[in-house]
């Protein structure tokens, strides 16, 4: 009714005043056509009573950047709706499906959602770690949950950082609650995190022109090269992931004839180490690789 519309719309804009964002929990619940599908007829009966125009989601984002251009809008939206959010304002739409994949170890969802083509990718807001779920460092453990942060700062798309994942924060807070029991960071999390986050801007500015690298097995009868994510760009950066709890091998072939010199020099912009590989055996056989269960290297690829 139009009292609640304008108390909704007031609130929002106190919100703006207060804050860079807000993160509208299941924000389809209140599209003029999920309300007829979910109320019926006990709302609209028989018509007497007149649906609202425009989309109340429409009208108030349009009017709280007027106010404030910069506030950013979230929505959590399910059932295929991330589009018809976007069309109304919002700047950004929850990717549960990142989520889920990265949950259930499922390589071959996350190697789409790292080169997806959809329109609105962009778009997309990828997290591993918000309110709603377990801590990352509990569902995950800890070296699974810097795998999936990883991966999802290639992904296109924004990320979600939730407080206390930098931190490696394992109680899950509810909401309601305006203080939390001390618990102590986790370095070897907390470091990883500074490491990332102090190179995001170097791969976001390539995480639109990702191309998957097709793992071959690194002897007969060794399938573990299915556990395996690896994707090149053209800047010569190479992402690779152990995306699963055993040790693994694999080739793969990264595409590196473009490169002048004969050697090659693979610098890991996570870690401190680097290595040197003839440019021929590249080409011929491979890239050989050995990784711990949830290991990962973020290449830059040059002349030796």
């Amino acid at each position: 009714n139009p009292q609640t519309r304008k108390a909704m719309h007031d609130l929002l804009l106190s919100i703006a005043q207060l804050c860079d964002g807000v993160r509208c929990d299941m924000a389809m619940l209140i599209l003029k056509k999920i309300q007829r599908e979910i109320w019926g007829e006990r709302v609209f009966n028989n018509n007497t009573f007149t649906e609202p125009e425009p989309e109340f989601w429409q009208e108030a984002i349009i009017d709280v950047k007027q106010s404030y251009p910069g506030f950013i809008f979230i929505a959590e939206v399910y059932w295929g709706l991330e589009s018809e959010l976007l069309s109304l304002g919002f700047d950004y739409v929850y990717d549960k499906f990142f989520y889920d994949a990265s949950r259930e170890t499922d390589i071959e969802k996350l190697e789409g959602l790292l080169t997806e083509q959809d329109t609105v990718r962009n778009k997309k807001l990828k997290f591993i770690e918000n309110h709603d779920e377990d801590r990352a460092a509990t569902l995950f453990g800890d070296e699974k949950s810097k795998a999936a942060a990883f991966i999802m700062t290639l992904a296109p798309g924004a990320q979600l950082f939730y407080q206390g994942q930098l931190e490696g924060f394992k109680i899950k807070l509810p909401v309601q609650l305006i203080r939390r029991p001390e618990e102590k960071i986790n370095q070897q999390i907390n470091s990883f995190y500074k490491t990332l986050l102090s190179n995001t801007k170097t791969i976001m500015q390539d995480a639109d022109n990702w191309v998957l690298l097709k793992p071959s097995p690194a002897w007969d009868d060794n399938r573990t090269y299915k556990n395996f994510i690896g994707a090149f760009n053209s800047n010569h950066f190479l992402a690779i992931i152990n995306y699963s709890a055993s040790q693994s091998q694999c080739y793969l072939h990264p595409h590196v004839t473009d490169i002048s010199s004969e050697n090659l020099r693979f610098r890991d912009m996570l870690h401190p180490i680097e290595y040197f590989r003839p440019k021929e055996e590249i080409v011929s056989r491979g890239l050989y690789l050995d990784l711990v269960p949830y290991g990962f290297h973020l290449f830059k690829v040059s002349e030796e």
